[in-house]
């Protein structure tokens, strides 16, 4: 081992590499690729040492192993200018050997000499190999320097020396310590047994809805190919809605309802308006002081059942959602009074410093939005958080490995603040922080997608 230079790893750096590798080479996976990235960074202060501040995917396939294409030099070159703002340049680059160990190919040498040379004589190569990961308390990842880059592809190489950045908290060892983990397990029991079964319709709630996409689009489920997917029990975003759509490929249908009142509504297939069970229901949209709005105008939910021989369910707002009733004629022929819009819960809207409201599903969309304007569909969860009237918290979760080659992160999250700023107003302090892991509510299972700490009229 090389005794000058270490490289300093920082622990989001390090994320995004093992979040990469571990995508396509895992055990659960009937067929594991190598993945290839860069790494940015700067020389430390001592002269000796590089730190990695960031690390960014490339690209996957069985085709790494060859020399770097045409289209693999633009994209370091884009991603080197998109970086001198910050003050951080390439200073190495990483791959895997799947089940193969830890060494540099007569190919990786070539490649590398792209990152060690006379301008950057300390650029380094980092291999993983997930086989590896969790055996004798590593991480199945080394790295390595040709010892003397002027030879070329027949130098011998060194390895070198490396240091993890330490968290302020043990969150980030527990989520890491567990990513490898089951990464190393066999497709989780309940897709496998989804994929065996083939199903035409999935019904579930929202969020399963999204953890099956997740595994979707981990290489997971490649038999799950419904004709249609539904969802009910919460409330469906566009953002969710958008995600698992786009995993599977197919449109969801929503059903409305809660406990005491069964089924509400259904969504229509062919408009967004969601048809009330008008037989066994009677539905209202009220202000604050219990009187109906007009068709068109945003009130809270009331509910009337019908049907049922126990306790009666009369003028029920404890759902407390924001709907829209429409009356005109729906696409789909039926001419009956229909939800146009479900807006969320009325105690989690966003209220501004001027006293005005936004309700949850007017702001809940914008992460899909921003995902599709790209079509980079990397935020795995969300959460928005108003702490005061003037300051409002977006937690993110980025699947680092959706991120499409040559895009950087950092113009998603920047678009999504912007996007933000856009509805919320530039008087209300927004901020957009990455996070590993968003705490479910412990009494729904699930994560609470807005959280208000402020009331109206406070």
């Amino acid at each position: 081992m090389t005794p000058d230079g270490k490289v300093i790893i920082t622990k989001e750096a390090f994320r995004n590499m093992i979040t990469h590798v571990l995508r396509f080479g895992n055990e659960g996976l009937e067929t594991s690729v190598e993945v290839m990235g860069v790494c940015m960074g700067k020389k430390a202060s001592n002269g000796k040492d590089i730190e990695v501040v960031n690390a960014i995917p490339l690209t996957h396939g069985t085709q790494i192993e060859n020399d770097f294409s045409p289209e693999d030099f633009e994209s370091f070159a884009k991603i080197d200018e998109q970086y001198k703002k910050k003050d951080l340049t390439v200073v190495g680059w990483y791959h895997s050997h799947p089940n193969e160990g830890l060494f540099f190919s007569d190919f990786d040498k070539n490649n590398h000499l792209y990152y060690q040379k006379k301008q950057s004589p300390l650029g380094f190569g980092i291999v993983f190999d997930h086989s590896l990961m969790g055996k004798d308390d590593n991480f199945g990842f080394k790295i390595f320097r040709l010892t003397n880059y002027r030879e070329g592809p027949s130098s011998e190489c060194e390895e070198v020396g490396y240091e993890l950045e330490v968290p302020n908290t043990l969150d980030f060892f527990n989520w890491t310590k567990k990513f490898v983990e089951d990464s190393q397990k066999k497709a989780p029991l309940l897709i496998k047994e989804i994929n065996e079964f083939k199903p035409e319709i999935i019904s579930s709630y929202p969020g399963m809805l999204r953890e099956l996409a997740f595994l979707k689009n981990q290489g997971y489920g490649n038999n799950i190919n419904p004709k249609y997917l539904s969802s009910g029990g919460s409330m469906l975003d566009s953002s969710t809605r958008q995600y698992v759509e786009n995993a599977f490929n197919t449109k969801i249908s929503d059903i409305y309802g809660c406990t005491e009142a069964g089924p509400i509504a259904f969504q229509c297939l062919e408009e967004p308006n969601y048809h009330i069970n008008s037989d066994s229901l009677f539905v209202e949209s009220l202000d604050e002081n219990k009187k109906q709005v007009n068709y068109g105008e945003q009130g809270v939910i009331s509910v009337t059942q019908l049907y049922g021989r126990g306790t009666p369910i009369i003028r029920y707002t404890g759902l407390e959602d924001m709907i829209i009733l429409d009356h005109s004629k729906c696409k789909c022929g039926i001419e009956n009074i229909h939800i146009s819009k479900i807006e969320g819960r009325s105690t989690d809207v966003i209220v501004l410093p001027n006293n005005k409201i936004i309700p949850p599903l007017a702001i809940t969309g914008i992460p899909g939005q921003v995902m599709g304007k790209y079509g980079v569909y990397s935020i795995k969860q969300f959460q928005i958080i108003q702490h005061n009237i003037k300051d409002v918290e977006i937690l993110v979760v980025i699947d680092d490995t959706r991120i499409n080659k040559g895009f950087s992160k950092d113009i998603l999250l920047k678009e999504l603040k912007n996007s933000f700023i856009e509805i919320i107003g530039d008087e209300v302090n927004i901020s957009i922080n990455e996070v590993d892991e968003i705490q479910k509510d412990v009494r729904m299972d699930n994560i609470k997608l807005v959280i208000s700490k402020v009331k109206r009229g406070n």
